[in-house]
């Protein structure tokens, strides 16, 4: 009877702790259901790409032409916020509330494009920094993403490299941005060459900026004056150098501009 009444016992106690754990899996699955947001994955980890390969961004402020540069410094999924580094040029301060249009650009001359808005702002290190709103969606696009500054004449820019056939060559920059460049050389030298070569120990100055990494071969095209083209984008180049090209652009740009408006 002892025993049996021990039985009786442990199987009362048993019914609560069973229901309880049926009603745990049963919040559990609700639960897990609620929180998986394939669209928010997707956006997360396109902009955590973009942010791993210090990729520019691109932001355009609404009711304005001007595109300004900066980077995703770090991501907040649960919070659903971007922050951004300062914007360039800085003669813009951003306010809360300001609608923006961003991109970002991608391999093979694509985009990822998406609007968002300016949550909060605030200085660090002297220098502002942006909370943005993440987005809902993001959009792939085919348009270049960065601004190509022609050089050469007065500005001529020389480099060298080493191809893939491991032997040392010296060409001319045809045009510069903060993701790539467009590079001349003997198209005696570059029959061989093809998309997805890589051009090691890229190395040139550019406005007193010295840059030095590999360029990956996007196109390549021939002239009849004997000459190759090879576009490529810039690869494992220092965040630091990055910032600082895109700043001599800029500058290279505006001076440009205001000579030309001078001539106007």
């Amino acid at each position: 009877m002892a025993v049996g009444g021990d039985d009786q016992s442990e199987c009362v106690d048993c019914i609560p702790v069973q229901g309880n754990v049926v009603m745990f899996k049963n919040w559990l699955r609700k639960k897990k259901t609620a929180q998986v947001d394939l669209t928010l994955n997707e956006v997360y980890l396109a902009l955590h790409a973009a942010q791993h390969h210090h990729s520019f961004l691109e932001v355009a402020i609404d009711g304005s032409d001007v595109v300004y540069q900066s980077m995703i410094l770090s991501l907040d999924p649960q919070e659903r916020t971007i922050l951004i580094d300062e914007l360039f040029p800085r003669d813009f301060v951003g306010l809360p509330g300001q609608c923006v249009h961003c991109s970002i650009r991608q391999p093979q001359g694509r985009k990822l494009q998406f609007e968002s808005v300016i949550v909060e702002g605030y200085r660090h290190a002297e220098r502002p920094l942006y909370v943005m709103a993440m987005p809902a969606a993001v959009e792939e696009s085919q348009r270049r993403g960065s601004y190509r500054l022609p050089v050469g004449g007065e500005l001529e820019v020389k480099s060298s490299f080493v191809g893939p056939d491991d032997r040392s060559y010296r060409a001319r920059l045809r045009n510069l941005s903060a993701g790539g460049a467009c590079i001349e050389v003997d198209s005696a030298a570059a029959t061989s060459w093809r998309s997805g070569n890589t051009l090691k120990a890229l190395v040139f100055e550019f406005a007193g900026i010295s840059v030095g990494c590999d360029l990956a071969v996007r196109n390549i095209s021939e002239n009849n004056r004997g000459v190759a083209l090879i576009g490529g984008e810039f690869s494992e180049l220092p965040v630091e150098t990055l910032r600082a090209l895109e700043r001599s652009i800029m500058r290279v740009q505006r001076g440009r501009a205001r000579v030309l408006g001078d001539w106007s």
